[in-house]
Protein backbone atom coordinates (compact mmCIF):
# COMPACT_ATOMS: atom_id res chain seq x y z
CA UNK A 1 0.00 0.00 0.00
CA UNK A 2 1.49 3.34 -0.99
CA UNK A 3 1.66 6.23 1.53
CA UNK A 4 -0.98 8.11 -0.46
CA UNK A 5 -3.44 5.24 0.04
CA UNK A 6 -3.01 5.00 3.81
CA UNK A 7 -6.27 5.79 5.51
CA UNK A 8 -6.83 6.55 9.18
CA UNK A 9 -8.56 3.18 9.48
CA UNK A 10 -5.55 1.36 8.01
CA UNK A 11 -3.17 3.16 10.36
CA UNK A 12 -5.31 2.36 13.41
CA UNK A 13 -5.68 -1.28 12.34
CA UNK A 14 -1.91 -1.54 11.99
CA UNK A 15 -1.34 0.05 15.37
CA UNK A 16 -3.83 -2.33 16.98
CA UNK A 17 -1.87 -5.31 15.66
CA UNK A 18 1.39 -4.18 17.33
CA UNK A 19 1.97 -6.07 20.60
CA UNK A 20 1.71 -3.91 23.71
CA UNK A 21 5.19 -4.97 24.79
CA UNK A 22 6.61 -3.33 21.68
CA UNK A 23 5.55 0.10 22.88
CA UNK A 24 7.87 2.07 25.16
CA UNK A 25 6.68 2.52 28.75
CA UNK A 26 6.18 6.24 28.27
CA UNK A 27 3.99 5.75 25.22
CA UNK A 28 1.89 3.12 27.00
CA UNK A 29 1.46 5.45 29.96
CA UNK A 30 0.46 8.34 27.68
CA UNK A 31 -2.09 6.14 25.92
CA UNK A 32 -3.52 4.76 29.16
CA UNK A 33 -3.77 7.94 31.22
CA UNK A 34 -3.90 11.54 30.06
CA UNK A 35 -1.21 13.73 31.56
CA UNK A 36 -2.59 15.21 34.81
CA UNK A 37 -0.59 18.41 34.34
CA UNK A 38 -3.05 19.60 31.68
CA UNK A 39 -5.86 19.47 34.25
CA UNK A 40 -3.67 21.32 36.76
CA UNK A 41 -2.83 24.02 34.21
CA UNK A 42 -6.49 24.52 33.34
CA UNK A 43 -7.50 24.62 37.03
CA UNK A 44 -4.87 27.29 37.70
CA UNK A 45 -5.96 29.29 34.67
CA UNK A 46 -9.62 29.18 35.84
CA UNK A 47 -8.70 30.05 39.44
CA UNK A 48 -6.73 33.08 38.27
CA UNK A 49 -9.55 34.23 36.00
CA UNK A 50 -12.08 33.73 38.82
CA UNK A 51 -9.96 35.80 41.17
CA UNK A 52 -9.30 38.63 38.71
CA UNK A 53 -7.33 40.95 41.02
CA UNK A 54 -8.80 44.06 39.41
CA UNK A 55 -12.36 42.97 40.06
CA UNK A 56 -15.26 44.74 41.65
CA UNK A 57 -15.15 42.11 44.41
CA UNK A 58 -11.67 43.24 45.44
CA UNK A 59 -12.84 46.84 45.62
CA UNK A 60 -15.90 45.89 47.71
CA UNK A 61 -13.73 43.88 50.13
CA UNK A 62 -11.36 46.82 50.48
CA UNK A 63 -14.33 49.03 51.38
CA UNK A 64 -15.27 46.69 54.24
CA UNK A 65 -17.93 44.47 52.65
CA UNK A 66 -17.62 41.28 54.75
CA UNK A 67 -19.34 39.00 52.20
CA UNK A 68 -17.04 40.25 49.47
CA UNK A 69 -14.02 39.73 51.73
CA UNK A 70 -15.09 36.14 52.45
CA UNK A 71 -15.64 35.42 48.76
CA UNK A 72 -12.28 36.96 47.92
CA UNK A 73 -10.65 34.81 50.60
CA UNK A 74 -12.33 31.69 49.15
CA UNK A 75 -11.09 32.58 45.66
CA UNK A 76 -7.57 33.22 46.96
CA UNK A 77 -7.57 29.84 48.70
CA UNK A 78 -8.70 28.24 45.43
CA UNK A 79 -5.84 29.92 43.59
CA UNK A 80 -3.36 28.83 46.26
CA UNK A 81 -4.57 25.23 45.94
CA UNK A 82 -4.41 25.34 42.14
CA UNK A 83 -0.89 26.76 42.32
CA UNK A 84 0.24 24.02 44.69
CA UNK A 85 -1.23 21.39 42.38
CA UNK A 86 0.52 22.95 39.41
CA UNK A 87 3.85 22.67 41.20
CA UNK A 88 3.25 19.31 42.90
CA UNK A 89 1.85 17.30 39.99
CA UNK A 90 4.59 15.85 37.82
CA UNK A 91 3.87 15.76 34.10
CA UNK A 92 3.83 12.28 32.63
CA UNK A 93 4.58 13.23 29.02
CA UNK A 94 7.01 15.42 27.14
CA UNK A 95 3.99 17.39 25.92
CA UNK A 96 3.03 17.98 29.56
CA UNK A 97 6.53 19.22 30.43
CA UNK A 98 6.43 21.61 27.48
CA UNK A 99 2.92 22.78 28.39
CA UNK A 100 3.71 23.63 32.01
CA UNK A 101 6.91 25.44 31.00
CA UNK A 102 5.04 27.45 28.38
CA UNK A 103 2.18 28.21 30.78
CA UNK A 104 4.53 29.40 33.54
CA UNK A 105 6.36 31.67 31.10
CA UNK A 106 3.10 32.99 29.67
CA UNK A 107 1.66 33.63 33.11
CA UNK A 108 4.69 35.39 34.55
CA UNK A 109 5.19 37.60 31.50
CA UNK A 110 1.54 38.62 31.28
CA UNK A 111 0.81 42.01 32.75
CA UNK A 112 -1.04 40.78 35.81
CA UNK A 113 0.59 37.43 36.52
CA UNK A 114 4.08 38.39 37.58
CA UNK A 115 3.54 37.45 41.21
CA UNK A 116 2.78 33.77 40.77
CA UNK A 117 3.33 32.58 43.60
CA UNK A 118 5.74 34.83 45.33
CA UNK A 119 6.50 36.55 48.53
CA UNK A 120 8.09 35.73 51.83
CA UNK A 121 5.20 33.56 53.02
CA UNK A 122 5.51 31.27 49.99
CA UNK A 123 9.29 30.95 50.35
CA UNK A 124 9.09 30.29 54.10
CA UNK A 125 6.37 27.66 53.63
CA UNK A 126 8.06 25.86 50.73
CA UNK A 127 11.70 26.70 51.52
CA UNK A 128 12.29 27.44 47.83
CA UNK A 129 11.01 29.86 45.23
CA UNK A 130 8.32 28.46 42.93
CA UNK A 131 10.63 28.56 39.92
CA UNK A 132 13.12 26.26 41.64
CA UNK A 133 10.38 23.81 42.64
CA UNK A 134 9.00 23.77 39.09
CA UNK A 135 12.39 23.23 37.51
CA UNK A 136 13.36 20.49 39.97
CA UNK A 137 10.07 18.65 39.37
CA UNK A 138 10.41 18.91 35.59
CA UNK A 139 14.04 17.73 35.69
CA UNK A 140 12.99 14.72 37.78
CA UNK A 141 10.15 13.99 35.33
CA UNK A 142 12.47 14.11 32.34
CA UNK A 143 15.01 11.85 34.09
CA UNK A 144 12.27 9.32 34.84
CA UNK A 145 11.10 9.41 31.23
CA UNK A 146 14.65 8.91 29.97
CA UNK A 147 15.09 5.84 32.18
CA UNK A 148 11.76 4.37 31.04
CA UNK A 149 12.46 4.74 27.33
Amino acid sequence: MSPENLSRRAILAGAASVPALALPAVAKSALADPDPIFTAIEAHRRAWIDLDPCSELDEMATEGNEEAAQELDRLNQGLDHATEQLLDIAPTTIAGVAAVLAYAAEFVTSGDGGVWPDGEVWIIGRKLRWEVILHKNLAKTLQTMAVQS
